[in-house]
């Protein structure tokens, strides 16, 4: 009867909705976790199953019956990445400088910066790299990318920061980047807190900011 409703349970999860066994046990706290793990595998066997293992502890609903099944959705190699990665994180590397405009190379790998210790990548094609700042956490995915794209600038940037900052200001004018505006005090603060990072890492975080734009803190960018 159990395992029948949790089935119904996992059935109800729209398609490429990620689960954990914490998910499973808040909605069936009467079972342990040694339980819920079995229910979960047994949802995963089959030629078509229900649910797809993804990456350890993480579980995904399948849509089945199609015709050419696919065995993890595209959203959740989209999604996962992040979910593991934690608040604060942001893309990094040769992504963000990508991403901004500033180098036209796509990167093989997408660089991820988290937080503490860089977990174990979901998926062949990430990089996770670990930031010790905590203030980070406190940031959007933005603000936190602006934080990594003056880390790299020097070392993957093919302009120099004038043209680049240029660029960045007038595509964020053009609402390229989609609603770009910071909290400026806590971004700077955050910048404040990263470590050997040289004196123009520190200009260069104030002069993204100037040009996204405050979301509302009311605090000037040049305090």
């Amino acid at each position: 009867m159990v395992y029948g409703e949790f089935k119904q349970w996992a059935e109800a999860q729209p398609v490429a909705a990620i689960l954990t066994i914490d998910d499973a046990q808040t909605a069936f706290p009467g079972m342990s976790r040694d339980a819920v793990q079995v229910a979960l595998g047994r949802l995963c066997a089959g030629d078509d199953p229900l649910l797809a293992r993804p990456a350890r502890g993480y579980y995904c609903r399948r849509e089945q019956g199609l015709p050419y099944p696919k065995p993890i959705p595209f959203e959740v190699y989209d999604r996962l990445p992040w979910i593991i990665a934690g608040p604060g994180a942001a893309m990094s590397g040769m992504s963000v400088m990508n991403q901004l405009g500033w180098s036209s190379q796509v990167p093989r790998r997408t660089w991820i910066a988290v937080v503490g210790r860089a977990p174990q990548p979901a998926f062949d094609g990430l990089t996770y790299l670990a930031r010790s700042n905590q203030l980070r956490r406190g940031l959007s995915a933005w603000e936190a990318s602006l934080l990594e794209a003056a880390r790299f600038f020097d070392q993957f940037s093919e302009m120099t920061w004038n043209e680049a900052l240029d660029k960045f200001t007038s595509k964020a004018a053009r609402g390229s980047y989609g609603n770009c505006a910071v909290q400026t005090m806590p971004l700077l603060e955050t910048a404040a807190g990263e470590q050997g990072l040289g004196p123009d890492f520190n200009r260069r975080i104030r002069q993204l900011a100037e040009a996204c734009g405050d979301a509302g803190d009311g605090i000037p960018v040049d305090v």
